[in-house]
């Protein structure tokens, strides 16, 4: 709601700068980013692909899932049993990679990488790399693979449900009965960002039912919003929050922290214009949209090509501050040649600090972005460009 999301925003008293000569951004331009935020992770810009880039069914490949040792007690001095729980979960890694291919294979649009030839570039990788499958090895595990989008989680044992220890004898059918917690990250393996997050609890089928569905799904809405013969791209840079990656790419962000944003599109062929409309909308873990870009303090709807900008920007009266409802966030960048009011807010963010759009009439993520697909449609807009990218907000 946007009093939940103005919340995040703190007013200081922040320097109005006078006009010292410095060169800012000049903002113009005949092309609309809309950037649905859910705050990007990461010290990085994420790039979408070349205009040049040939079009067909991406390829996606599901890494098996790492197991997740943080719920045992540090105390506890039995090497032997820690690496027999260590080996029981990259096992049911494994196995819960498996589920989800298995899933996906149903959908329609997507080359899926074969186990055979994923474990032979985990065993090349392995050579020189700790065989850690993360975000980090992502570019790299793309190449060799021929695959433009990488499935990564982590699965932990939650234990077993009071049936499944008392009234099956079966050890199987005890194992299958195991409740587990289990988080997913669609990336992008070109960029190593993460494009979308979930997380899941439960017993192996609800949760496979659950992170196969999350990630068809941030595929169809990624994928729906590509434009390979667009002359522009969007950058996107989150700061703030703590990443585990030297570069600083895909933070998570803790209530209370503060975020700030850069944001930039490129121009890759001379007769695009020099100037683009741009908007941001945030989407928090709730599916609460708002739009944060352009605003009553930066109301300026037009941006220059090939400059950085940063929210809030450097006279903005107002910081940009974590709070709930945790969970996966995204940013949705598009770039269209013309100003285009997807959401209806009109130009109520001139008068309200981040005004949320009425999304009673989109019961999903994928009817939302769906419907921006069929209004460039219907405008025949050519020249647009979209891109995104998630990060996850928890507790402190």
């Amino acid at each position: 709601m946007l009093k939940n999301f103005s919340d995040r925003f703190h007013t200081q008293d922040a320097r109005w700068f006078q006009s010292t000569g410095a060169r800012r951004p000049r903002l113009a331009i005949p092309i609309v980013a809309l950037f649905i935020a859910c705050i990007w992770t990461g010290g990085l810009f994420a790039e979408k692909n070349s205009p040049a880039q040939p079009v067909g069914k991406p390829g996606v490949a599901v890494a098996p899932f790492a197991g997740d040792d943080r719920g045992e007690s540090a105390g506890d001095a039995d090497t032997n049993e820690k690496s027999k729980k260590s080996e029981m979960n990259s096992g049911v890694g494994e196995t819960l990679a498996a589920q989800i291919l298995a899933r996906l294979q149903r959908a329609n649009g997507l080359t899926l990488i074969e186990r055979g030839q994923l474990k032979k570039v985990l065993a090349e990788l392995a050579l020189n790399q700790s065989g850690a499958v993360d975000e980090s090895n992502a570019p790299q595990m793309g190449r060799l693979l021929g695959a433009e989008y990488i499935i990564l989680g982590r699965i932990s044992l939650e234990g077993e449900s009071e049936a499944a220890a008392t009234q099956d004898r079966d050890r199987r059918a005890a194992k299958s009965k195991r409740d587990y917690t289990a988080s997913l990250r669609v990336v992008r393996a070109e960029t190593g960002v993460v494009i979308g997050a979930a997380h899941a609890t439960g017993d192996m089928r609800r949760i496979a039912d659950s992170l196969a569905a999350e990630a068809l799904k941030t595929l169809r809405i990624y994928l729906a919003l590509e434009n390979p013969e667009s002359p522009y791209s969007v950058l996107l840079k989150l700061k703030g929050g703590k990443s585990k990656h030297k570069d600083g790419k895909n933070p998570v962000y803790r209530l209370g922290d503060e975020l700030n944003l850069e944001f930039k599109v490129l121009r890759h062929a001379d007769r695009a214009p020099k100037y683009v409309y741009i908007q941001l909308y945030s989407i928090d873990a709730k599916g609460a949209l708002t739009m944060i870009y352009p605003n009553k303090f930066s109301p300026q709807a037009r941006i220059e090509v090939d400059r950085t900008y940063k929210l809030p920007a450097d006279r903005d009266d107002f910081e940009w501050v974590m709070a709930p409802p945790v969970g996966h966030e995204k940013i949705q960048a598009i770039v269209t040649t013309e100003a285009i009011d997807f959401f209806q807010i009109g130009e109520r963010y001139k008068t309200e600090a981040f005004p949320t759009a009425d999304m009673r009439r989109f019961r999903d993520d994928l009817r939302t972005f769906g419907g921006i697909v069929t209004r460039i449609k219907k405008e025949k807009l050519k020249d647009w460009s979209a891109e995104r990218v998630s990060y996850e907000l928890v507790e402190p």
